[in-house]
C-alpha cells in the first residue's frame, strides 16, 4: 500500500511541472501576442526552437550516465557523473562554437534574417545550457529526486520561456508611452539568465548532496570506453532524428511565409505537446523504478 502511494506522489510530481506549464502559457501566449504581435512573438519562438538543438549536442551523454549508475560507491558513482558532466560541457562548447561559426559564414554569403536572430551569445550560452540540461536532468532521475527534477524542469523550460511577457505586461503597465516598434533585444536575455540560475541551482544541490564533484578539476582518471563510443553514435543518430522531425517544418514556415504564420503553426502545437506530460511523468517513474 505505501509502495503504490509512493508511486503515485511520485507520478503526480513528475507531471506537476507540465500542468503548472500549461496554465502558465495560457497567461503568458495571450500577453506576447498582444504585446509583441504575432510577427515579433515569431521571432521569439525561433530564438527558443533554437534550443532544442541542445538535445543533439549532448550526444547522448544522459544516456550514458544511467547505463553506468549501477554503482553502490557514492564516491565512484560521483566521479563517474563529473566525469560525464565534463564531457558534455566540453563536446557541447566545441560543436556549439562550430556552429555557430558556419552561420556566420553562411549569413555573410546569404544574410538570411532568420540567422540573425540566432547568431548572439545569449542563444550560444542557451544552447550549451540545454544540452548541460539533459545530463543534470539523468542524475537527478536515477537518485529518484521527483520534487527536485519537477521544479528543474518547470524553471529551466516552462518559467524561463513565460517571463518575458511578464517582463513586457509590467514594462508596459508602468510606461504608458510603452511602444515597441523592433524586437525587444532583451527577451531572449532574460531566458538565459533564468536557465543560468536554474542550472547553477541545481548543480549546487547535486554538488551538496555529493552526486557530482568538482568540475574543475583535471586529475579523474577516467576515459571513455568503445561501448560508450557506440552508445553516443547511436544516440546522436536519435537525437538528430528528433531535431529535423519537430523542428525542420518550423523552420521552413518561418524562411518561406514569415513569422506571423510561424506563430498561427507553432502556438497550438506546443500546446498540444504538453499534452503527453501524463505519459512522460509516468514513464519516468516507473522507469527509475526498474533500473
Amino acid at each position: 500500500m505505501i509502495k503504490k502511494l509512493n508511486l503515485f506522489r511520485n507520478t503526480f510530481v513528475s507531471f506537476s511541472p507540465g500542468v503548472i506549464s500549461i496554465f502558465v502559457s495560457l497567461f503568458s501566449i495571450p500577453l506576447f501576442l498582444n504585446i509583441l504581435n504575432s510577427s515579433y512573438f515569431g521571432q521569439y519562438l525561433i530564438q527558443n526552437l533554437f534550443f532544442t538543438l541542445g538535445f543533439l549536442l549532448n550526444f547522448g551523454i544522459y544516456r550514458l550516465i544511467i547505463i553506468n549508475n549501477m554503482i553502490k560507491d557514492k564516491f565512484a558513482s560521483s566521479l563517474k557523473n563529473t566525469f560525464y558532466i565534463q564531457i558534455n560541457i566540453v563536446l557541447s562548447l566545441f560543436f556549439s562554437t562550430l556552429i555557430f561559426f558556419s552561420m556566420y559564414l553562411i549569413n555573410l554569403r546569404f544574410n538570411f534574417s532568420t540567422l540573425d536572430l540566432i547568431l548572439n551569445k545569449y542563444i550560444f550560452i542557451g544552447l550549451i545550457l540545454s544540452s548541460i540540461f539533459f545530463s543534470i536532468e539523468s542524475i537527478q532521475k536515477i537518485n529518484e529526486k521527483f520534487y527536485q527534477l519537477a521544479f528543474f524542469n518547470l524553471s529551466f523550460n516552462a518559467l524561463s520561456f513565460s517571463a518575458p511577457a511578464f517582463y513586457l505586461y509590467f514594462k508596459s503597465y508602468y510606461y504608458h508611452d510603452y511602444i515597441i516598434l523592433s524586437y525587444p533585444e532583451e527577451l531572449i536575455s532574460i531566458v538565459v539568465f533564468l536557465k543560468i540560475l536554474s542550472i547553477l541551482i541545481f548543480f549546487l544541490i547535486l554538488l551538496d548532496q555529493k552526486k557530482i564533484g568538482n568540475l574543475l578539476s583535471l586529475t579523474n582518471k577516467m576515459r571513455l570506453k568503445k561501448k560508450d563510443f557506440e552508445e553516443i553514435f547511436y544516440a546522436t543518430n536519435q537525437s538528430l532524428i528528433f531535431f529535423l522531425n519537430n523542428l525542420t517544418d518550423k523552420f521552413l514556415v518561418k524562411i518561406t511565409l514569415g513569422n506571423s504564420f510561424l506563430t498561427l503553426y507553432s502556438v497550438p502545437q506546443q500546446i498540444a505537446a504538453k499534452s503527453t506530460i501524463l505519459v512522460t511523468g509516468i514513464s519516468s517513474v516507473f522507469f527509475s523504478q526498474n533500473l
